[in-house]
């Protein structure tokens, strides 16, 4: 989890420029620029905490219904398997036990053995023999079903994903409260409700001990970086453009991810998720650049910072 803090992150820079302003005998000049750098400064923090939350609410997902499938079909699942094969093969070999009758013909009693015929006395020791293996290997799944602990992960990462998107939606519910209040015109979130939900985050991801799969977490932290790069290329900068292109960016994954051959048990590739996303980012921005283009268009400075 990256420190949201005021004064770190990928806006950590911006904390600078309000100590650097406010020096000197800049009198009511320099204390609006340290309002306004503050405010840009909050502005900032607020829209990295929203990625990070909706980042890690898609990867505890994935996570979820991973753990979740590799618990049915490496644990559950050969267990019922087993449990079933082995009581069929119980109740054959029981159902073949030995029975007599008396035969008598003249003046000579007999006891003749009746079984089975499809089951013979051969026959019912192999079956005991394979239930009592069935028994072994059933023993040896729950233990490594014990070790794996496949079901308990998923549930952890389920429980986590909820207490994200319930954390989410009391965050939207805060800055709608902000946008309504007219001695705030820029809708920025206190330094202490900040804290508040920073508090509540941390204390959201620490509940989850299963780390999520690698093959999960890796292209979504390498599309932050790429992502940035593209925004910077285009020089979009403005905070609608910025929380556009990387919730895109972040659902994409998602989308690509569930869509991998195999999805649920195999994992894909990074290199080929990354690759797929940048080819549709790519296409989206052209698409963009096309219907502005027709509709005799062109991005106006309002789009960009």
């Amino acid at each position: 989890m990256s420190d949201l803090s005021l004064g770190s992150g990928k806006y950590s820079t911006l904390g600078n420029n309000i100590n650097s302003t406010g020096g000197g005998d800049g009198g009511e000049t320099a204390s609006k620029d340290n309002a306004e750098s503050l405010d840009k400064f909050r502005r900032n923090i607020r829209v990295e905490f929203q990625f990070q939350i909706m980042k890690l609410r898609l990867q505890h997902r994935l996570a979820h219904a991973h753990f979740r499938i590799l618990g049915v079909l490496g644990h559950s699942g050969p267990l019922i398997f087993v449990a079933l094969f082995s009581g069929i093969l119980s109740f054959l070999s029981a159902s073949a036990n030995e029975e007599t009758e008396i035969e008598q013909t003249g003046t000579n009693v007999t006891e003749v053995v009746i079984s089975p015929k499809f089951i013979t006395p051969e026959t019912r020791e192999i079956f005991i023999i394979i239930v009592g293996i069935l028994s072994l290997v059933q023993v040896a799944i729950q233990k490594i079903g014990q070790s794996l602990n496949h079901a308990a992960r998923s549930d952890m990462h389920l429980q986590v994903e909820i207490s994200l998107r319930h954390l989410f939606e009391e965050l939207v519910f805060e800055e709608n409260k902000a946008a309504l209040d007219k001695d705030n015109p820029e809708n920025n979130l206190t330094p202490e409700t900040l804290s508040k939900f920073q508090a509540l985050f941390a204390q959201c991801v620490a509940s989850c001990s299963s780390p999520i799969p690698l093959k999960i977490a890796q292209p979504f932290d390498l599309i932050d970086h790429n992502i940035w790069m593209f925004m910077e290329t285009r020089k979009l900068r403005k905070e609608k453009d910025i929380q556009f292109w990387i919730s895109h960016a972040y659902n994409e994954i998602y989308a690509e991810i569930c869509s991998g051959n195999g999805w649920q048990v195999i994992l894909p590739s990074t290199k080929k998720i990354i690759g797929i996303v940048e080819e549709k980012l790519e296409k989206q921005w052209m698409k963009i650049q096309t219907d502005l283009e027709e509709n005799n268009l062109c991005i106006s400075d309002e789009m960009r910072l």
